[in-house]
C-alpha cells in the first residue's frame, strides 16, 4: 500500500493513514518515507475522537430518548455510565475524547456492549503475551518514555508500546523531567478493561470462559 501511495504522489494532496500499529519508515525505494506521524501531537490530539462536550451538543437528544427506556436510569447517569464505557482515550495526558466507533453503537443498539474489540485481537499481541507473561501482568500506570513508546519496529517492540498503539492502553499523565519526556499509560475505560481481561486473557490461557476481575 505506502509503495502504491508513493508511486502516486503527483496526485496525493492531503493523505491520512491510521491503523493497528506504527509502520517502519523504509527506504525511498522500497515505501513511503515521507509521513509526518502525528500521533503525540498535542494539536492534533482531539481529531480521532469525539470530545466530551460534543457529547452534549450532538447526542443530547438521543441521550434523552434512551433515557426514557426501563433499562437506563436519568439522562445524568447514563451520561456518565456512557463516559465510564467508552471515554478516555488521549494521547497528551489532558485532552480525552470517546470511541466514536463505540459510542455510535452503544446509540444503535441502545446497549451497553464492548463494541470496540468484536473485529478480533492481533494473533501477534497474544503471542507476545504468551511468550512474556510477567510483561503483561506489570502494566498497570506503566512509565514509558517517549522514545520507547515510539518504536515502530515488531520485532524488536515491548508489549507495553504494542498495546498502547493497538488501543488497549492510553495516556494517562505526560510527565517531563529536564529535557526527558514520558508517559503515564492506563487502560482507558469499561469497555477496553472488559477487552483486556476477558479477550487478551482468555487468547493466553486458550479458554472462552470468564475471567474474575
Amino acid at each position: 500500500m505506502y509503495g502504491i501511495l508513493k508511486s502516486m504522489d503527483p496526485y496525493l494532496r492531503m493523505t491520512f493513514i491510521t491503523g493497528v500499529s506504527k509502520f517502519t519508515i523504509t527506504s525511498i525505494f522500497s515505501g513511503l518515507n515521507n509521513i509526518r506521524d502525528i500521533t503525540m501531537s498535542e494539536q492534533y490530539a482531539n481529531i480521532c475522537g469525539i470530545l466530551t462536550d460534543d457529547l452534549e451538543v450532538y447526542f443530547n437528544e438521543h441521550i434523552k430518548h434512551l433515557s426514557k427506556l426501563d433499562k437506563f436510569k436519568s439522562v445524568t447517569d447514563l451520561k456518565s455510565e456512557i463516559l465510564e464505557w467508552y471515554d478516555g482515550y488521549s494521547w497528551d495526558g489532558t485532552t480525552r475524547v470517546i470511541n466514536p466507533y463505540s459510542l455510535l453503537s452503544f446509540f444503535s443498539e441502545s446497549s451497553f456492549e464492548s463494541f470496540w474489540y468484536v473485529s478480533g485481537t492481533p494473533a501477534f499481541l497474544i503471542d507476545m503475551i504468551k511468550n512474556r507473561p510477567s510483561s503483561f501482568l506489570a502494566l498497570n500506570d506503566y512509565e514509558i518514555s517517549k522514545r520507547v513508546l515510539d518504536t515502530s519496529d515488531i520485532m524488536k517492540m515491548g508489549l507495553a508500546p504494542l498495546l498502547f498503539q493497538t488501543g488497549y492502553l492510553t495516556v494517562s499523565e505526560k510527565l517531563i523531567r529536564g529535557l526527558s519526556e514520558s508517559f503515564l499509560l492506563k487502560i482507558p475505560n469499561h469497555e477496553v478493561r472488559e477487552a483486556f481481561y476477558l479477550n487478551l486473557i482468555a487468547g493466553y490461557t486458550e479458554s472462552e470462559e470468564d475471567v474474575t476481575r
